[in-house]
């Protein structure tokens, strides 16, 4: 599907945050990601990269947010260069990183770093519908890199890191970590380890929710 490229902002010194058209009938769950392909040529990269929606699935725009370091991917480069009114296009949205069904369930949140974007997504979409849940939002991130807390702050309890050490660190920030249903987004070293340090504590398969980013070492 094809989308035209409409705004672009620099949230922090590498995080950026891109807009795009939604087509119509496009639709997806608060959560998901897309493949999106932008108008270059590189016979390696093919010009397409996964990305997590930072918008809500009532928005009328599709959003996306993305370090761009200083030395960027060809990919991040060619994005950040984008002109507006430029086209690109998306694949169809999948995903299983989604708010439980029901809205009784506890619920952690960790993000590190640009892991916030499908929370923000999830988070604009509750606020929309009026959806009230007891979430706890661990967001590990430089001081200056907490994005939109306004947004989180109306449906969790929000606790900004500069850094999460294992999980005794963990669970001295969500003591009833136990009790929740955990979500863990961000780099993908920072996700495994908490995973598995999790998983190795005795907590079941299905209480943890994973979405990795490829591509990300540090926060």
């Amino acid at each position: 599907m094809d989308v035209e490229f409409v705004h672009f902002e620099q949230l922090a010194e590498s995080i950026w945050h891109f807009t795009f058209n939604k087509p119509p009938g496009f639709a997806f769950t608060a959560g998901d990601y897309v493949e999106l392909a932008i108008p270059y040529k590189d016979s390696e990269l093919g010009g397409r990269r996964w990305m997590t929606i930072a918008s809500s699935p009532h928005q009328q725009e599709l959003e996306f947010i993305t370090k761009v370091p200083e030395h960027p991917s060809d990919y991040k480069k060619a994005l950040k260069e984008l002109a507006l009114g430029s086209i690109a296009t998306i694949s169809p949205a999948i995903g299983t990183f989604h708010l439980p069904r029901p809205t009784s369930k506890k619920i952690l949140w960790v993000a590190g770093g640009v892991g916030i974007t499908p929370y923000l997504s999830q988070a604009k979409w509750m606020k929309h519908n009026a959806q009230e849940r007891d979430i706890s939002l661990l967001y590990v991130a430089k001081a200056d890199e907490h994005l939109y807390l306004d947004t989180l702050n109306d449906v969790a309890h929000t606790t900004t890191l500069s850094s999460l050490n294992g999980l005794e660190d963990l669970k001295a920030h969500a003591e009833d970590y136990s009790e929740r249903q955990i979500f863990l987004s961000g780099p993908q070293p920072f996700c495994e380890q908490f995973f598995t340090a999790l998983l190795q504590e005795g907590l079941p398969r299905n209480q943890l929710q994973l979405d990795y980013f490829e591509g990300y070492d540090q926060l």
